[in-house]
């Protein structure tokens, strides 16, 4: 029987991965668990792949291909690059704001739309939920960044992240700097309330009605290489 939780978190440079990892692990070990984390995989640069690991209850800080129970992305096309990663079965929790990669505009790709993104992760899992934290961190906050500690305060909520709010609001204590507090544990409330207002998957949290992305159709992406994925096409519902 497993008995760690392996958590992915995924994105680009400057959007904070490695602030919302030391967060959670953070966290984690102040709720007395023993806990390994990764450095930081990829270009750290602003627009660079970045990737991390956290596990939780175990003594290696890597998690094997098709081990990771989480997987937080930030961007949501690097969800598909470390989808490999990923469980099958396992819960995926993805930033809406896409930030292509240069190549992209240099070599005039085709970044993939939301739509083929949530398709493809579903040839995995069915647990996926696309949240717009970083407009929602923008409107509700003045500020993007704390578009991450939103998203850790929708798993809190959720369950799925199996770390407590106390020592969660102690962690952002003790990471971040103090004139960065107080925005945070906002966004933290910001997240928690998101995931209250509904129980489904695959969801998109705004003042719109709740998207729930089932359309799915064939997909060419090119993302660091070519992979092509296909899939059934039904209608987008809304309720």
């Amino acid at each position: 029987m497993k008995n760690t939780t392996d958590i992915l978190l995924v994105g680009v440079g400057g959007q904070g991965i490695l602030t919302m990892a030391s967060i959670i692990a953070t966290a984690a070990m102040l709720d007395g668990n023993d806990v390994r984390m990764s450095e930081i995989h990829g270009m750290a640069q602003r627009g660079g792949t970045v990737f991390t690991e956290i596990r939780i209850g175990s003594k290696s800080s890597i998690i094997p291909p098709g081990r990771a129970d989480i997987m937080i992305a930030l961007e949501p096309a690097e969800a598909l690059r470390y989808l490999h990663k990923l469980r099958r079965g396992g819960l995926v929790v993805i930033n809406d704001q896409p930030i292509p990669p240069p190549i992209v505009y240099v070599q005039g790709l085709k970044y993939p739309e939301t739509e083929e993104i949530i398709s493809k992760i579903k040839e995995v899992t069915d647990n996926v939920y696309l949240i717009p934290a970083t407009k929602i961190a923008e409107e509700k906050l003045g500020d993007p960044r704390p578009a991450n500690v939103i998203l850790i305060g929708f798993g809190l909520a959720k369950g799925f992240l199996g770390i407590s709010e106390e020592s969660v609001r102690e962690a952002i204590k003790r990471v971040l700097r103090k004139k960065y507090v107080d925005i945070n544990l906002k966004a933290l409330e910001i997240g928690k309330e998101l995931a209250h207002k509904n129980q489904g998957r695959t969801e998109c949290f705004s003042n719109i009605p709740i998207c729930i992305c089932s359309r799915m159709r064939s997909m060419a992406l090119i993302i660091g290489g070519t992979s092509t994925g296909k899939s059934r096409c039904n209608n987008l519902e809304l309720r």
